[in-house]
């Protein structure tokens, strides 16, 4: 991939290192068999530890090692067709990353690491991907095993095991599933009893990952009784080769032996080598699957995206531009979620459901992809006509049991859809805000509910002078509150129109709160918005140019748009308008603003909508109980709460990126994804609410008119959606639009 482009080089635009260092070559451990009755010994490193670099500059300082490395390391990008050979291949370079000191970022500073978070490791993940490194496989591992490690394990224990894993020596699987024992986890019967040292494992794992290749086996097992359930469950280390313990592979229909049986007979573990205390286990593997949903998901879209260019290089990538855009947003859409997941774990939280809609999002993005590729590449997949075609094979056939491994689709939608029923709309929002961020947020929605009409109450908060042009988190904060809660409350405002129109305001000599917005023209007529009685200008956008057409004694009527309170028509003579001269890129920054705005409109009317969903579930009865309880309309609630939770991460990520002047790539991705969503939770709702939702006294309407309306102002779902693919086809560039950190360089 080409580093040249500021679209995919997070370097670009960057200030210079605040600090140069260089690194000595580092000595190989003294000790590195996991197996020695000492625990292993490993040299100091000569890189910096993470408090004294950001994670831009760590970003930056791991690409110029790789470069000064690209020729050494030309062999690792070459994947072996044989998986045993592929797995020597990725263990020698995360030895020479260990060694190097890299594989130490992310990892506490008293057990050997160089200290940081979930997202050094990301970063470093990122930084692989992007130069072509080949997929981590097995290694998967590091990011969802050693922190439960570090958090529960016997000292012992931990300095045994601890290094030698990140340095690949030590290669683990995760013995979880049994045959009767899938997601419902707390029915496993694999048992650990009580002996004279430790405890004696009896019985059998299943759907093992990796477990043909690992030394070790983290396993679940259960020390009370089975009417216990979760509470008797414990957590043990346990070494592959261990006598009782035998792996039985298991070829899948993709071909591969990634997939094994475990079975455990009268097999011995040690006092030392259980993780944590009796009963704790529970704790420990819900530990283990809230990180696996944050960083492994990091990890998916990383290389999902590369796989993306891959594609849009085909001869017929650009018939297939609706496919491409819709991956790219699915993934960006991930990315952003990842991304704040793993900011939850970097702060020593617990993610809770959220994990579960990282999952379900990582699923749906996965599928999407592999059905994308199968479409562009027909009939080459399928007949095994394709280049590369044993890759595409196997990673599409595995796709297709994403929706099943690690928890199943259904079962996550069980699982946020109970929340989200017993505890309401508030279940699935972010509460983790300053008192200041909290006060700014309060006072908007204050002003809408007092005030008789959007303007005053933008009047009212002086919104225009920091909100309009958000720099910083409170003018943020106040953006998109403003937008939510107007889409919550289906008002009205010039705060669209007069973003759209800033750019123009010099020119006509007039505040931009003054300039409506034409969005589009009908016979001799514009449809306007934003349009009331202190309006001076329209504005609109004719054949290529900018023009205003001046609103003193322009006949006004109602239009006969779905949302006719948001649209008006006006009367015009276009001969009389007058042509305006601003600066392209300028007028697109805010252009951008305004595709942000909507956003956030859309999702404030999507949580409304959902909110009336679930208050309704849980009061109508039918067969004499809430509908609530039946899972058809949980799951109705699930899918929406996934939406909107994935909407609103990218409209944080997208506005964030506008603050830092960026070039609005996220704007349309939150535009577009707004529509979608918007129209498919609208449906939902309907859904629940029944006949009593198709009713003109109802609200659900005017909800559903407000988002399918804001749909097609600004640029439509398919508009912005065939645009993302059509660019992905001309550059072969899947902008990643956020790094692990963020623009003002708070991680």
């Amino acid at each position: 991939m080409s580093r040249g482009s500021g679209l995919l080089d997070p370097t670009a635009g960057d200030p210079p290192l605040s600090r140069e260092f260089t690194m000595t070559d580092a000595p190989s451990p003294e000790t590195s068999d996991p197996k020695s009755e000492s625990s292993p010994s490993f040299s100091p490193c000569a890189l910096p530890t993470a408090r004294e670099l950001t994670l831009a500059e760590l970003d930056r300082a791991f690409q110029r090692w790789l470069d000064e490395h690209a020729d050494a390391h030309a062999a690792y990008k070459i994947e072996p067709p044989d998986f045993d050979d592929k797995l020597e291949l990725l263990r020698a370079l995360q030895r020479e990353l260990f060694d190097a000191g890299w594989a130490r970022y992310g990892w506490p500073e008293e057990h050997g690491g160089l200290g940081g978070t979930v997202l050094h490791r990301a970063t470093l993940v990122e930084v692989l991907e992007r130069n072509g490194y080949p997929p981590r496989h097995v290694f998967e591992h590091l990011d969802i095993l050693p922190p439960a490690l570090v958090r529960f394990a016997q000292p012992t224990t931990l300095a045994e095991i601890f290094l030698p894993t990140l340095r690949g020596d030590v290669l683990w699987c995760q013995g979880f599933s049994e045959p009767t024992a899938g997601s419902d986890l707390a029915a496993l019967r694999t048992r650990a009893r009580r002996v004279d040292g430790g405890y004696q494992l009896d019985g059998h794992k299943i759907w093992t990952s990796w477990a043909k290749w690992a030394t070790h086996c983290f396993v679940l097992a259960r020390t009370g009784t089975a009417e216990e359930r979760h509470r008797g469950l414990s957590a043990f280390v346990i070494e592959i080769d261990a006598p009782g313990l035998t792996v039985g592979a298991i070829k899948q229909s993709n071909g591969s032996m990634e997939l094994a049986e475990v079975f455990l007979d009268e097999a011995f573990v040690p006092d030392g080598a259980r993780v944590g205390e009796e009963g704790q286990g529970w704790t420990i593997a819900m530990h283990i699957l809230a990180g696996e949903r944050g960083s492994y998901t990091w990890l998916r879209q990383s290389e999902m995206l590369a796989r993306l260019e891959k594609l849009a290089r085909r001869p017929s990538a650009l018939e297939h531009r609706a496919r491409l855009g819709e991956a790219l947003m699915k993934l960006i859409a991930l990315r952003c979620r990842a991304r704040e997941v793993m900011e939850i774990l970097a702060r020593g939280e617990e993610p809770g459901p959220e994990s579960s809609v990282s999952k379900v999002l990582a699923i749906d993005a996965e599928q999407y992809f592999y059905e994308a590729a199968r479409e562009i590449l027909s009939p080459g997949l399928d007949l095994g006509t394709a280049e590369e075609i044993d890759f595409w094979q196997e990673h599409y056939l595995y796709s297709r049991a994403a929706s099943v491994y690690g928890g199943s689709r259904q079962i996550q939608l069980n699982v946020i859809g109970k929340l989200m029923i017993s505890r309401g709309i508030s279940a699935g929002r972010d509460t983790k805000q300053s008192d200041e961020i909290a006060a700014v947020r309060a006072s908007v929605e204050e002003a809408i509910e007092q005030s008789k009409t959007g303007r005053e109450a933008l009047e009212g908060l002086d919104w225009w002078s920091f909100a309009a042009a958000p720099e910083d988190e409170f003018g943020r904060a106040a953006f998109s509150a403003w937008f939510e809660s107007q889409g919550a409350t289906h008002g009205t405002s010039p705060a669209l129109s007069g973003i759209r129109a800033t750019a123009l305001a010099g020119a006509l000599s007039a505040e931009k709160e003054t300039i409506a917005w034409a969005i589009a023209d009908h016979a001799d007529s514009l449809l306007v918005v934003g349009l009331d009685a202190q309006t001076r200008w329209i504005a609109q956008e004719r054949g290529g140019e900018l023009v205003a057409h001046a609103a003193k004694g322009l006949s006004a009527e109602a239009s006969e748009a779905l949302d006719r309170g948001l649209v008006t028509r006006v009367r015009v003579e276009a001969t009389k308008a007058r042509s305006l001269e601003v600066d392209a890129a300028t007028h697109a920054r805010w252009g951008a603003l305004t595709q942000i705005g909507a956003a956030f409109e859309i999702l404030g009317a999507s949580r409304a909508l959902l909110r009336m969903a679930i208050e309704h579930s849980n009061e109508r009865e039918q067969f004499g109980q809430p509908i609530a309880r039946f899972q058809a309309i949980q799951h109705l609630i699930s899918e929406s709460q996934i939406e909107i939770s994935s909407h609103e991460a990218v409209c944080r990520a997208a506005l964030e990126e506008w603050s830092a002047g960026g070039g609005g790539f996220l704007a349309r991705i939150a535009k577009a994804q707004a529509g979608r969503d918007g129209c498919n939770i609208a449906q939902r709702a309907l859904q629940c609410l029944g006949a009593i939702g198709f009713t003109d006294e109802h609200d659900h309407h005017l909800y559903s008119r407000r988002i399918h309306t804001l749909d097609v102002i600004f640029g439509s779902y398919p508009e912005l959606r065939d645009a993302l693919g059509a660019d992905l086809t001309e550059t072969a560039q899947a902008p990643r639009g956020i790094q692990t950190w963020h623009p003002d360089g708070k991680a």
